[in-house]
């Protein structure tokens, strides 16, 4: 068995959290259940941890991050309204 470069490496983790972010649900019923936010997450994640040596995985690692950031649910204001009225 031969031993994948990194680059195969990071192309492979990539395509798997890729299939995840499109094909996981929105929403899950069940606390603690994995949805497509999380995998986007971890994809975003990837992106900025291999950014040093695969070409255009920080502008899609900052892509991602405007995709969060431009979601109401995930606001700034809106994290601290429901920090606030839960205590």
């Amino acid at each position: 068995m031969v031993r994948p470069t990194l680059d195969e490496m990071t192309k492979y983790i990539t395509a798997d959290l890729e299939y995840a972010a499109e094909h996981m649900v929105e929403t899950q019923s069940e606390v603690g259940r994995y949805t497509a936010d999380y995998a986007r997450f971890c994809l975003m994640r990837h992106y900025l941890c291999e950014g040093a040596h695969m070409d255009g995985y920080y502008q899609k690692a900052y892509n991602i991050y405007h995709q969060f950031t431009a979601l109401t649910r995930f606001s700034p204001q809106v994290r601290i309204l429901t920090w606030t009225s839960s205590r």
